[in-house]
């Protein structure tokens, strides 16, 4: 799934979908078009609810890793378990923005 950020930008993610096992860690990566040195916000919406849920946007937290390069931006979800399954979006921040994209989670019992 690729999706453009009006003119100014365009943001994708590496995988677009992903099959996991319980007590996986899972990588999303985010890249921006043009760099964009503000960084992402990421954003959970877990399978089933229509209200999403804001991730480490300033900080690495115990479940979320989120790291900010130039124009790579990762998010790490350590130790996946069912509730971990579902979309994971990429905003860019202020600058270029409101580009978006997302990849979905799919959680598996081993």
């Amino acid at each position: 799934m690729f999706c453009a950020g009006f003119t100014y930008g365009n943001v994708s993610v590496h995988p677009e979908a992903r099959n996991a096992t319980y007590g996986d860690n899972v990588k999303i990566i985010c890249t921006t078009e043009p760099p964009h040195r503000f960084g992402v916000d990421w954003e959970f919406m877990r399978n089933g609810s229509n209200v999403p849920k804001k991730l480490c946007s300033a900080e690495s937290t115990i479940k979320y890793e989120c790291k900010n390069e130039i124009n790579k931006h990762t998010l790490l979800v350590k130790n996946v378990d069912y509730n971990d399954s579902g979309t994971y979006t990429c905003i860019e921040k202020e600058g270029y923005g409101p580009g978006r994209n997302s990849s979905e989670l799919t959680v598996y019992r081993k």
